[in-house]
């Protein structure tokens, strides 16, 4: 026959399905999820298992691609969980089942999805002293932002299935997530990061932010570091665990600070006016164009929040230049540049 149907035998709304893919073909497991003929299946996430690092991958459809090494397309013989979701539309009661069609068969691995993107998102991947240099990370976590989200738990948010290996998952509203949505983040909003199960050695988080209208900051609780996220590209921040040491495997021992950016229409107009180059910043100057004529305060902030410079000065033909940038420590820094009551905030990379 061409259709294969799985009526799933569980008696309680959200329990997880291991199922097959039971063609000799690959299938697209969006449309099999969101046909008219899937009944009470949670259309949003599917788990893998995935042996080489023995943990479970959370997929999120909304976002497509490809997601440590996990795609939307299942392979030939290839097992997956899915979560029960009783729906409110519900035409038969209590009744989880899906149905796979020649249809959903795929030799396309080009991925197209049929969902909007968020307008913000971020992704913390986990790599152990085992896994460095590899392309999968042992464990990750990501978090997206759109309006339409729901701040509680709900079925868009994956909940965390604990493989063997290291795991790092979001702590939200006192449920363990792989992946959480959410309408948005409050200023000065906590959110907490859990790691189980660490051996000694040297960690590394790969962290992808993509917040505009966020400064987030990761804190390191054991080390007493609050370290400001470079969002202009994918950087690395590395840990050290010591079993001997209660405090560096702590469950608590990670999480991330959000503050709003919030800029006025005429902050709009300045931010875009003002520009700093070179940026990254090899030499010992710092210019700043695009300033109105008159006295500019202009403040630099490290990554760990310390201020390390706090000056006035005064702009002429719209230009203001810092000597002695050679002198700052290689990293990430924070320019903050006011006129009157306008004010813009510009990251800047000193090599």
């Amino acid at each position: 026959g061409d259709m294969f149907s799985s009526q799933l035998a569980f008696g309680a709304d959200g329990s997880f399905y291991l199922a097959p893919n039971p063609y000799q073909a690959q299938v697209d497991l969006s449309q099999v999820l969101n046909a008219t003929n899937s009944e009470d299946i949670n259309q949003g996430t599917y788990w893998f298992y995935q042996p080489l690092t023995d943990n479970y991958v959370a997929y999120d459809f909304a976002m497509g691609g490809v997601q440590n090494g996990v795609s939307q397309f299942i392979q030939p013989g290839q097992g997956f969980f899915v979560q029960t979701d009783e729906a409110s539309g519900s035409t038969g009661g209590y009744a989880p089942s899906f149905t796979y069609t020649e249809s959903i068969k795929s030799t396309n691995v080009t991925a197209t999805s049929t969902y909007s993107q968020p307008a913000g998102s971020y992704t913390i991947r986990m790599f152990t002293p085992e896994t460095m240099g590899r392309a999968i990370a042992t464990d990750m976590v990501r978090g997206f932002i759109n309006p339409g989200f729901n701040n509680g738990i709900d079925t868009g948010d994956a909940l965390k299935i604990i493989g063997e290996s290291e795991q790092l998952g979001i702590l939200s509203n006192g449920t363990l997530l792989s992946n959480e949505r959410r309408e948005a983040f409050l200023d000065n909003e906590v959110v907490p990061l859990q790691i189980s199960q660490m051996e000694s050695g040297n960690y590394s988080f790969e962290l992808n932010f993509q917040l505009p209208d966020h400064d987030v900051f990761l804190v390191d609780n054991h080390l007493g570091t609050r370290t400001l996220i470079d969002q202009s590209q994918i950087t690395n921040h590395s840990f050290d665990v010591d079993l001997s040491n209660a405090g560096s495997f702590a469950a608590d021992r990670f999480q991330l600070e959000f503050e709003t950016v919030t800029l006025s229409s005429g902050d709009l107009a300045f931010a875009k006016a003002v520009q700093l180059y070179p940026n990254p910043v090899a030499a010992d100057v710092l210019n700043i164009v695009g300033l109105q004529f008159g006295e500019v305060k202009i403040s630099i902030t490290n990554m760990l929040g310390q201020r390390v410079l706090d000056i006035t000065e005064t702009s002429r033909n719209g230009q203001v230049s810092l000597s002695g940038m050679n002198g700052y420590m290689a990293g990430i820094y924070l320019v903050t540049i006011s006129q009157g009551e306008q004010s813009t905030s510009k990251r800047i990379v000193v090599e």
